[in-house]
C-alpha cells in the first residue's frame, strides 16, 4: 500500500475518533442536563416537604409529652402494685415503639447506601 493510502486511512481513522469523541461528549452533557434537573427538582422537593414533615413532628412530640405527663400523674395516684404493672406495660409499648422506630430507621439506611 503506498503511503498515500495510509495516510488516507490514518486520517479517516483520526475523523471517526473526532466524531465518536465529538458524539461522546454531547451524551455525556446531556446526561449532565438530565442528572442537574434531577437533582433541582428533589432539592426542591426537599426544601418544601422538610418544614411540613418537621412541624408534624413537633407537633406529635409536644402531644406525645403531654399525654406522658398527663398518664404518670394518673399512675401516681395507683397503689404501688398498680403502678408496677402499668409501668411495665407501658415500658413494653415504648420498646415496640423503639423496635419499630428501629427497624425503620434500619431499612431506610440500607436503602440510603445502596
Amino acid at each position: 500500500m503506498s503511503e498515500s493510502g495510509k495516510a488516507g486511512e490514518r486520517d479517516e481513522v483520526r475523523k471517526e475518533i473526532r466524531d465518536a469523541l465529538r458524539s461522546l461528549r454531547k451524551e455525556v452533557d446531556r446526561v449532565g442536563k438530565d442528572l442537574q434537573t434531577i437533582v433541582d427538582s428533589t432539592q426542591k422537593f426537599v426544601e418544601t416537604m422538610t418544614p411540613v414533615v418537621s412541624s408534624t413532628i413537633e407537633d406529635s412530640m409536644e402531644k406525645t409529652s403531654e399525654a406522658f405527663k398527663r398518664a404518670m400523674s394518673t399512675v401516681d395516684h395507683q397503689t404501688r402494685p398498680q403502678q408496677v404493672r402499668i409501668l411495665e406495660n407501658y415500658k413494653t409499648f415504648l420498646e415496640r415503639q423503639l423496635a419499630s422506630v428501629s427497624k425503620r430507621l434500619s431499612e431506610i439506611s440500607k436503602k440510603s447506601s445502596s
